[in-house]
């Protein structure tokens, strides 16, 4: 007898202890942040008002299912109420929107009986649209069953917003967006503002693959936008090169001053900056040397390297008679007069020895009256510039010309000015060369670029004395290279 009651007593205790347990042992607690629009609401909790308002500090609760509505003066949330199920550390966000008065559902009339309206068993679950429309018209009905000496006064329905607001974005900007597989204009980050309903939302960024691959949203009338986020990996798989290519002949490439090929090269390197460079090739100019940015957004680069045929021209007096040409240059020579170049192999200037000199050079003169009595001296170079050789190309002009102390008779100033023209638009005005004192200044040149001046087939470069010129000019060597 006396072991049977230990035993019960036993059982008594265990089921205390068991009681004690399930009642005041905590269970956990989780966080949830309540959002509104407009915020400031208050909100509720299992049916029961708490002092904490919306868009503040989080709410730590019990673990477990609950139900959260907000209120606000006398606007109505939407949707009326949500269910949650609180995990133990877990933190849940929910969101309302706050309807104005002007789209709350009819009040019951004053005269009706007053009606006790339970509490809901369970917490209302969110409500689309259609749900709310077939609510508002059933307590509509409700109203009119209740008091049928009355006639019901017009009730307007709420109006809910037509557009629902999605966010995208993803770990990298930029990403490509794709709804039901139709690419917007829009890159990541991104808020459309959609038609309710279902869509399937992807992203797309070369060299990376994203996760996940797609998203089905569901998107309902709301002031508070629906977000969506992917994280970008980056896909070894995808080609990450640098294209290069020369033309018009096959050239040598270099990346970083390495040999990686002749002509074509494709090049696999890793994100960076590179200098791509050419080497020579007889007979062209080598393109200048290229930085290629190697990224995410453009990982195949393309470079081409534009060799361009060397060009050469020119003309040098050897002898009184001699005169050596290279590059199919030719020659004239005249007199400039009343703006008018009159061709002339007897008068203009002649080739003569430079006194005190080993060298020959036409002699340019606007006072001879032997030679030129109506005007200045003028010789003018004639040459074909080849298709191949664009007219952009970065050509110089090189005049071998200096000034003599020579004077014309009867003058006593020393003014030496040319006029250079190039297809018939001035390019030097009032030039004066460079006196000549010593060996050293007789080989002395000037060169000038002549990039864009040139033409496609036949250019004339003139040299030419102006009228107030009173010195002698020499001109022993004219070249363009």
């Amino acid at each position: 007898m006396r072991t049977v009651l230990w035993i019960l007593l036993a059982v008594v205790l265990l089921m205390a202890g068991y009681l004690v347990v399930e009642r005041w042992w905590p269970k956990g607690e989780g966080t949830l942040v309540v959002m509104s629009d407009p915020p400031g609401a208050q909100v509720w909790l299992d049916l029961k008002p708490t002092t904490a308002l919306t868009n503040s500090a989080a709410l730590r609760i019990a673990a477990g299912p609950h139900s959260v509505t907000v209120r606000k003066d006398t606007m109505e949330a939407d949707p009326f109420a949500i269910a949650v199920d609180i995990r133990p550390g877990d933190r849940d966000t929910v969101r309302f929107s706050l309807i104005p008065p002007s789209l709350r559902l009819p009040q019951r009339p004053a005269v009706l009986p007053r009606t006790v309206v339970p509490p809901p068993a369970e917490p209302p679950q969110v409500l689309d649209p259609e749900r709310l429309e077939l609510l508002w018209e059933a307590r509509r009905d409700s109203l009119l069953r209740a008091d049928t000496s009355r006639v019901a006064p017009p009730v307007a329905k709420p109006r809910l917003p037509s557009i629902a607001p999605l966010e995208i974005s993803s770990t990298l900007l930029g990403a490509r967006v794709y709804i039901n597989d139709s690419l917007r204009p829009e890159v990541t980050p991104v808020t459309l503002r959609l038609p309710p309903g279902n869509y399937t939302v992807r992203v797309a960024l070369e060299g990376y693959v994203p996760d996940p691959r797609d998203q089905t949203v569901r998107l309902v009338p709301s002031t508070v936008p629906q977000f969506v986020f992917f994280t970008l990996a980056e896909d070894r798989a995808a080609h990450r090169e640098i294209v290069i290519e020369t033309t018009p002949v096959s050239g040598p490439i270099l990346v970083d001053n390495a040999p990686v090929g002749e002509g074509k090269a494709v090049v696999p390197r890793d994100f960076g900056i590179y200098t791509v460079s050419f080497g020579e090739v007889e007979g062209f100019r080598t393109p200048q040397p290229v930085q290629v940015s190697l990224t995410p957004l453009h990982p195949r680069p393309e470079v081409k390297g534009a060799y361009t045929r060397v060009f050469h021209v020119s003309a040098q007096a050897e002898s009184e008679n001699g005169v050596k040409t290279d590059g199919g240059l030719r020659w004239e020579t005249g007199v400039y007069f009343n703006n008018t170049a009159q061709p002339n192999a007897s008068l203009g200037p002649r080739i003569r020895e430079v006194s005190g000199t080993r060298k020959f050079g036409w002699e340019l003169a606007a006072g001879d009256p032997n030679r030129n009595p109506v005007g200045g001296d003028y010789i003018e170079f004639i040459f074909e510039l080849p298709p191949d050789v664009p007219p952009d190309s970065p050509l110089g002009l090189r005049l071998y010309l200096y000034r003599s102390g020579r004077r014309y008779a009867l003058t006593v100033s020393s003014r030496s000015e040319l006029v250079v023209t190039v297809n018939g638009r001035k390019f030097l005005a009032g030039y004066r060369p460079t006196h000549a004192v010593t060996a050293a200044d007789y080989d002395r040149y000037e060169e000038w670029s002549l990039q864009g001046m040139l033409q496609p087939g036949e250019n004339r470069v003139m040299i030419r004395t102006s009228d107030d010129n009173t010195l002698y000019n020499y001109l022993w060597k004219f070249e363009i290279r």
